[in-house]
């Protein structure tokens, strides 16, 4: 039983360390049984606020020109050369478009061949998607790999 919750907890660090969640603000808590719980809303009284500013998540990581012209367009009240915000290697930013490219195409890929795609409901069931929906995905993929591809 330990293992299953060990594992739970590993996976959910796993998630909200390679995540870029909305949420900076992580509560965790133990209940009566003495099982360590995290969640994004205090659920409990005794919930303990953990913070992990988005600065901090990746350290010394540079961002490449894509980045900073999305972020740019994506939060005109911030400044643009915000602390930490410098160059890319071109030969590295190269590498990272290339990586990106073909993460891209294996999205459009997958999404063109999968028969019929689902999404998972609130209660675990499967909520299968129409047709607009896979469309709109599909879409998504195809402009993804226009912008990393081209």
């Amino acid at each position: 039983m330990k293992e299953r919750y060990l594992l739970i907890i590993i996976a959910l660090c796993a998630v909200l360390a390679g995540s870029n969640a909305a949420a900076e603000v992580v509560y965790r808590w133990v209940d009566t049984d003495g099982n360590v719980h995290f969640s994004d809303q205090p659920l409990t009284d005794n919930a303990q606020v953990m913070e992990f500013p988005s600065e901090t998540r990746y350290p010394g990581r540079k961002r490449t020109s894509a980045e900073r012209s999305n972020s740019a367009a994506d939060d005109k009240d911030h400044s643009a050369s915000a602390a930490g915000d410098t160059d890319v290697d071109p030969a590295e930013e190269k590498r990272v478009r290339e990586a990106n490219c073909k993460i891209a195409r294996q999205n459009l890929e997958g999404n063109q061949n999968i028969g019929r795609m689902y999404r998972v409901g609130s209660n675990g069931e499967r909520v299968y998607l129409s047709d607009s929906e896979r469309a709109a995905i599909i879409k998504k993929s195809q402009s993804d790999v226009s912008k990393w591809c081209d």
